[in-house]
């Protein structure tokens, strides 16, 4: 069984914060510049830009546990474009990769922003990470081109 709980930010704070090491390093290849990214070794803004998501769409920002298990995490807010979601983070901790739960994630995000009255969702995704590229085409997210602020990572888009 898949349950879906909301991220606490104070009690998941380094469950989260290793989450998003292990995304980075797949999307980078290694974690330089990790730290920088999440304001320090503590994450405080990391943990605000958390704070901030779940206070928009709080169903969204979620630990994943399979039959008891973590198992992923996913993260989402608003685009700033009109009914545009964006989904920051689809993770699954590597013993749940390419097992169908990712589809699990996808479909749960689209599930909500449908509810939310979204017509698509964006997503970033590393020109390096390979294996999550092949999955998004394969669920139907269309490639957008390189992202002109981060030319490390493309732009999907998925039509609701």
């Amino acid at each position: 069984m898949f349950e879906f709980k909301t991220i606490d930010p104070t009690l998941d704070r380094s469950i989260c914060i290793e989450h998003r090491l292990d995304a980075y390093i797949c999307t980078h290849g290694n974690s330089d510049g990790f730290l920088s990214q999440i304001g320090g070794e503590n994450g405080d803004e990391y943990i605000s830009r958390l704070e901030k998501r779940i206070s928009q769409i709080p169903q969204g920002n979620c630990l994943c546990y399979f039959n008891g298990q973590l198992a992923g995490q996913l993260e989402m807010k608003w685009h700033e474009s009109p009914n545009v979601g964006y989904v920051n983070l689809f993770y699954l901790r590597p013993e749940y990769r390419g097992a169908g739960f990712g589809r699990m994630l996808h479909d749960k995000s689209i599930d909500i922003f449908h509810t939310l009255g979204a017509g698509s969702l964006l997503l970033s995704v590393g020109k390096k990470n390979i294996n999550a590229k092949a999955f998004y085409e394969k669920l139907g997210w269309h490639n957008l081109g390189t992202r002109s602020d981060k030319p490390y990572a493309d732009f999907y888009e998925f039509r609701i």
